[in-house]
């Protein structure tokens, strides 16, 4: 008969229609474009992982005297004009210096610089 269902349809609410017609819909299209744009990032984060103070400091205690030997290199694939050479030299020579300077200055002064009047400018 016309406006009956069927043994096998369902019979869905205003709202129930809306969550899997719509709401789903968009939630799992953004869900999927954050997993391909991390996804896609996963790499860099691993070498800007080496820029953090704790893996800094870690160099810096002599746990590990040598960067891994990829070290940078996406960084360099996404920086093309970057010396990947001259980036592991400075890493290396910050990691030991790091723990001097953060000994040396325990606290933050009140001041970082002399003031600099404007006329000088």
């Amino acid at each position: 008969m016309p406006g009956e269902l069927a043994v096998d349809e369902v019979s869905l609410s205003p709202n129930d229609r809306y969550k899997t017609e719509v709401y789903f819909i968009v939630l799992d299209a953004i869900v999927m474009s954050i997993s391909m744009r991390f996804d896609q990032s996963r790499e860099i984060l691993k070498d800007l992982y080496l820029l953090s103070p704790q893996r800094i400091l870690k160099y810096s205690d002599g746990i590990s005297k040598t960067l891994p030997e990829d070290a940078f290199n996406e960084i360099e694939d996404w920086l093309p004009g970057i010396n990947i050479n001259y980036l592991k030299n400075e890493y290396l020579t910050l990691s030991s210096s790091l723990k001097g300077l953060l000994d040396s200055c325990p606290t933050l002064p009140k001041q970082l610089h002399k003031n600099i009047s404007k006329e000088q400018n």
